[in-house]
């Protein structure tokens, strides 16, 4: 059987994940070649690329292309982790790892692309709301996540065509709207100086 191999993967602050996915089938993730590792095991992406193919190859065959989706900005050709000293170059990463193409995303981009592909089936109810019934042909979504950091972007659909907003929004001044808030604030304040939402919806923020 010819496959048509892509490496996929969703590099964080903390870990790093890959998958391979065979892109001539109707469903090409391959759930079975998932795995995560630490980022600080690694001194690099491309080290711990070459780490996770030396696995998958041996079992599934060569690997033709690549997306990575990164949690930070991409600027171009160029890809910074935001809580990670890992910096990013697409060429010298295709080209270390013997890919014909290579994409770089920011990871929450990734998220809202992929929106469009939940099902009914795939949604939870949160604070009573439901998703308004109908079409998926004019809708605007938000999407957040916190994890190392907080992940902030969008989906936006109109005549069924879809825009992603990609932005660093988790970095934006934590705005209290309450008393207690603003004491919250007055306490981070005396820590960070100034308060990105970050610091409260976060992995370090909630722990």
């Amino acid at each position: 059987m010819n496959r048509h191999l892509a490496l996929l993967a969703d590099i964080g602050g903390t870990h790093a994940r890959f998958g391979l996915a065979d892109t001539s089938q109707p469903a090409p993730l391959i759930n079975t070649s998932i795995r995560q590792f630490e980022v600080a095991r690694f001194a690099s992406l491309v080290d711990a690329a070459h780490h996770y193919l030396h696995q998958a190859q041996a079992t599934l065959g060569p690997v033709e292309q690549g997306v990575f989706a990164v949690a930070g900005r991409v600027d171009g050709d160029n890809a910074s982790v935001t809580n990670h000293p890992w910096h990013i170059s697409r060429t010298e990463t295709q080209a270390a790892l013997g890919l014909g193409h290579l994409r770089l995303v920011n990871d929450f981009a990734a998220q809202a692309m992929a929106v469009n592909l939940l099902t009914d089936a795939d949604l939870a109810s949160i604070g009573g709301l439901r998703r308004k019934p109908g079409g998926r042909s004019h809708h605007t979504y938000a999407v957040l996540g916190p994890g190392t950091g907080l992940g902030v972007s969008a989906l936006i659909v109109r005549n069924g065509e879809s825009h992603v907003l990609e932005t660093e929004g988790g970095h934006i001044s934590f705005a209290p709207t309450t008393a207690e808030e603003v004491l919250i604030l007055q306490r981070l304040s005396t820590q960070f100086g100034r308060v990105s939402n970050e610091r409260l919806i976060s992995g370090s923020g909630l722990v």
